[in-house]
């Protein structure tokens, strides 16, 4: 409870501040699912090992807008910040059993919005974006995944609620991502100690997700202009 409440404030002192450098600042609160997720790694034998993955999580989705000449598209900033809270993995190691599982990101990159009208409009976010994962197996084994990936961001944005300064409605979108570096890291514990195991390189993969979320609009868009 005492870490949302200080997400919360964090994001709300992030907002206070970029509405005196920026025209307009938009907050999406999204949660989705993962419908396919995948990496294939090169192990040390030379043998490839692929893990498949299955969840679900939320994300926080910043924007900051700079004005543009043409009125109906902004352009700006965009950072997430996100976690799963449901994390099933598959891996095709016969004797690797997952205990627990979790996992959060980062992205960050340029955000193009289009506004049709007061209501309606839509965003496209290309991204570079970090994941790290973490997974227990049965005897508590360490295990980490952590790769770079090229993300792209689509999404439908309705304001139900438009007022002067401040605009609320829902978030609809989509997201598909290919990383680009990574790998799939051990670390045992011991009474001797934590010790290093030996790294997969990641060969491939690609992660496609849904999401449905909240979304608030702090100060004047471009279409608020006309």
């Amino acid at each position: 409870m005492r870490f949302d409440k200080k997400i919360i404030l964090i994001f709300s002192m992030l907002i206070i501040s970029a509405g005196v450098a920026f025209a307009n600042v938009e907050l999406c609160i999204n949660y989705y699912f993962i419908p396919t997720s995948q990496r294939a790694y090169r192990c040390p034998d030379g043998d490839v090992a692929a893990a498949s993955y299955s969840l679900a999580g939320n994300e926080w989705n910043l924007s900051f807008f700079f004005g543009t000449q043409n009125e109906n598209l902004d352009i700006g900033i965009n950072t997430t910040f996100g976690t799963e809270f449901l994390k099933i993995v598959n891996i095709d190691w016969a004797d690797f059993k997952i205990k627990f599982a979790g996992e959060a990101f980062a992205t960050l990159g340029p955000i193009f919005r289009y506004s049709f009208d007061e209501m309606n409009s839509v965003s496209f976010s290309p991204s570079l974006e970090f994941n790290a994962g973490f997974l227990w197996d049965q005897i508590l084994d360490i295990y980490g995944q952590f790769d770079f990936a090229l993300a792209f961001n689509a999404m439908y944005k309705c304001y139900l609620l438009n007022t002067k300064g401040f605009h609320l409605g829902f978030n609809l979108g989509a997201g598909y991502a290919v990383p680009l570096a990574g790998s799939f890291l051990g670390l045992k514990i011991s009474t001797g100690g934590v010790h290093f195991q030996n790294s997969t390189d990641l060969l491939s993969g690609h992660d496609l997700k849904i999401f449905l979320g909240l979304c608030m609009n702090f100060g004047d868009r471009g279409i608020d202009k006309k």
